[in-house]
């Protein structure tokens, strides 16, 4: 009988120590990676600056848009306020070269943020300039838009904005002969 218990005490201590030891029956929990700018460069994402000129009458307001993505990069004229195309040249892209553009951008802080209490460029920096940086149609749901102003000192974009629109112009060949005649 001393026998037979000394067994089965070696047994239930085995599994428990198993049990123990083991973990439990929990699965084990990928972990997940959060993407980086870069991991969207062969997906539809696409990446936008958007130059908003001086708040001015409907007829003279004037914006610049310009949208990069893995199959084209293409700049806008935009007039007024509701976004009315006056003038748009697309260029070819490749995946590649969106690759690269997108690792210059986290250079430049793209995807970092600012805190600030003023969220909302509507009306701000209405002499100056507001920038909008963009990012688009990512299938995770990562979309975010961020802004900053030529006043200085205001808006949400965490990165360096005069080298982020540098980055951007160089995009688009002959950048300074389309945006010439555009009076901000």
């Amino acid at each position: 009988m001393r026998y037979f218990i000394a067994v089965l005490v070696v047994i239930v201590l085995i599994i428990f120590g198993v049990v123990l030891f083991s973990g439990g029956s929990k699965p084990h929990q990928p972990t997940i990676t959060p993407k980086t700018l870069p991991d969207y460069a062969a997906t539809d994402a696409s990446v936008r600056l958007i130059i908003d000129g001086q708040i001015n009458g409907d007829e003279n307001h004037r914006a610049i848009r310009i949208t990069i993505d893995k199959n084209e990069r293409q700049v806008d004229i935009i007039q007024g306020y509701q976004g009315s195309v006056m003038q748009t040249q697309s260029f070819g892209n490749n995946e590649s070269a969106y690759n690269n553009f997108l690792h210059a951008l986290v250079q430049a802080g793209f995807t970092m943020v600012r805190k600030t209490t003023q969220t909302d460029e509507t009306g701000i920096c209405p002499l100056g300039n507001r920038y909008t940086y963009e990012l688009d149609n990512t299938s995770d749901k990562k979309d975010f838009s961020r802004w900053s102003t030529s006043c200085g000192g205001e808006g949400t974009y965490g990165g360096q904005p005069a080298f982020t629109r540098s980055l951007f112009e160089n995009q688009i060949p002959d950048y300074n002969d389309l945006t010439n005649n555009v009076q901000l």
